[in-house]
């Protein structure tokens, strides 16, 4: 298959943050892929190129998050999944995805400078220049990404019992355009057994979130004095019915 899409977001006015409007939005997608479904296998895969022009560009200057235009910016890439169902109880999830995300033109970035002299009348803030992140990685946009999950079912005299494992991984990315705080690659394992009752009507639970305890940030706010990471869940075990 082949498709084109011509999409629109609308422009605003920040009116409390800033006096400059943001302009609209606009992007030309193209992707061409294959699709194939079977009884056993099922597999998808494309390729695909974004072509933006003003995209919107959200950053925080402290405790306000802004909103700018990067002129011009270029997205391409390709993903693949892949499902077989090996036995009529075992499951193999597979998917794996490069994409190139980069600003072809943004000359008002935002950038973090804290102010450490107490010398200085600005000193205990920070102040936020506008920089050029022309050719730099857009943000939260990791050039790999890839998962891979087993599944098994076992019927039992009271019911089923069921078995998953799910492996994520993503390679490093960056949470600004400036592209100053950067979260280095990392792998997630979630873990779950469940046992059904025969009705269907019961189901009883234990998982294991990222039980590698992998150390990731989900988010990175600066501030004054130091920069104030937001961490993912650590390793983690539970029941649920």
């Amino acid at each position: 298959y082949g498709s084109y899409t011509k999409g629109y977001k609308a422009g605003l006015v920040p009116i409390l943050e800033s006096t400059t409007p943001v302009s609209p939005e606009k992007i030309d997608a193209f992707e061409v892929g294959y699709k194939l479904a079977s009884r056993r296998v099922s597999f998808d895969a494309a390729a695909f190129y974004y072509d933006y022009k003003d995209l919107q560009v959200a950053a925080y200057v402290g405790t306000i998050s802004l909103t700018r235009n990067a002129a011009e910016s270029t997205i391409y890439g390709v993903d693949a999944q892949l499902t077989a169902n090996v036995t009529d109880r075992f499951t193999v999830r597979a998917g794996a995805a490069y994409t190139h995300g980069r600003y072809d033109r943004f000359d008002g970035a935002i950038d973090y400078v804290q102010v450490l002299d107490p010398g200085s009348p600005q000193y205990g803030m920070f102040i936020n220049p506008a920089v050029d992140a022309a050719d730099n990685r857009m943000q939260r946009t990791p050039e790999f990404t890839g998962n891979l999950g087993l599944g098994y079912r076992q019927p039992i005299r009271w019911g089923e019992l069921a078995f998953d494992a799910n492996l994520y991984a993503t390679s490093s990315f960056y949470f600004e355009p400036v592209n100053r705080f950067r979260q280095d690659g990392y792998e997630l394992l979630n873990l779950r057994a469940t046992w059904t009752s025969p009705s269907g009507n019961l189901s009883v639970s234990l998982y294991g979130n990222n039980v590698t305890d992998s150390e990731y940030r989900v988010e990175v706010l600066p501030g004054p004095f130091s920069i104030q990471p937001i961490y993912g869940e650590p390793a983690a075990a539970g029941i649920t019915a």
